[in-house]
């Protein structure tokens, strides 16, 4: 049999789906060393061979991660990594903006946003992460408000208006000559002066985690909404990750309250010792200072909710209740 074959083969050992059964962890760690070793000799034959695909690299990393995950939290702590995992998914339970509708902004598809529909007392819109899709800024710029467009990653705007300002700047938790931070953002442009009056759209693959953990409640506090596409649900439960998403959900949480959810198709769902958690989550958050809320039974997706990848159907989340 061929390396790549044997490798195949391998691989479709699925970790996740022994994650749920507390009594099969002792057996599942065994056969995880025994994989791995094997793994990595056939590995390691194979680079002299032939390159892996894209799918069979990432089908080895997420055996390797899994792997750190049961390393990370031997038996005598898993239960606390269970408890600390529901706690902080619980602070992302949906609620509902009294006395306000939701509604879609941008793309049928991947690039629009569900929003609170309250859009009158905005002076500024923020957008970071464009990419070629710039349906949510247009949309936002023709209802007459300034929209500028932060994106390292393309060399001209993808769309031309007279409201919609691009930088090609990357945002970061610090402001210099090549990045954008939210804080140096808001002074230059004066939002938040005479209370919350800013948007944020944000999609900036994974950086989301720093540069919200970097600015301060106050700052954020300037914003009206903040909806945002948080990546890396799947590293959640490795150690040096679950810190800094615990102080940037906590730290949210207290001062907005999530108003919707929607899981995006694209990734996959992790499983977490019986806790299933997409990848990645698009999340709205509005002001507690700005709105109230109560309980709702809403369910996700809803009516304004639309898969990012057309061709496969939504994640399903339910009440998204933790």
């Amino acid at each position: 049999m061929r390396v790549r074959e044997r490798i195949r083969n391998f691989i479709k050992y699925s970790v996740n789906d022994a994650l749920n059964a507390s009594d099969r962890l002792t057996a599942l760690e065994t056969k995880i060393v025994g994989v791995t070793q094997r793994l990595d000799v056939l590995t390691n034959n194979a680079d002299q061979l032939q390159a892996l695909t894209p799918q069979e690299a990432a089908h080895l990393d997420r055996l390797r991660l899994d792997q750190r995950l049961l390393s990370d939290w031997p038996g005598d702590q898993r239960e606390q990594l269970v408890e600390r995992t529901q706690a902080v998914l619980a602070k992302l339970r949906p609620r509902k903006a009294v006395g306000f509708q939701k509604v879609r902004v941008g793309s049928a598809h991947d690039g629009g946003y569900v929003l609170l529909d309250d859009f009158e007392r905005l002076g500024v819109v923020f957008s970071f992460g464009v990419e070629q899709n710039a349906d949510f800024d247009l949309a936002m710029a023709q209802r007459g408000k300034p929209v500028f467009q932060f994106d390292h990653s393309i060399e001209k705007a993808p769309v031309d208006h007279p409201e919609i300002t691009w930088e090609k700047k990357m945002i970061a938790p610090q402001a210099s000559e090549a990045t954008e931070s939210i804080s140096h953002l808001l002074e230059i442009h004066g939002a938040g002066r005479t209370g919350p009056d800013a948007l944020l759209k944000m999609d900036i693959e994974h950086a989301e985690w720093a540069v919200l953990d970097a600015t301060p409640a106050a700052d954020l506090k300037k914003f009206t909404q903040i909806a945002a596409e948080f990546h890396g649900f799947d590293y959640f439960t490795l150690r040096e990750r679950m810190e800094v998403m615990e102080r940037v959900i906590g730290k949210m949480s207290e001062n907005f309250c999530v108003v919707h959810v929607h899981a995006n198709n694209y990734a996959g769902v992790a499983n977490y010792f019986g806790l299933t958690v997409p990848y990645v989550l698009e999340l709205t958050f509005a002001n507690r200072d700005v709105y109230k809320f109560e309980d709702t039974d809403e369910t996700f997706p809803g009516p304004l909710d639309a898969p990012c990848w057309a061709a496969m159907p939504d994640i399903r989340l339910g009440a998204f209740h933790y």
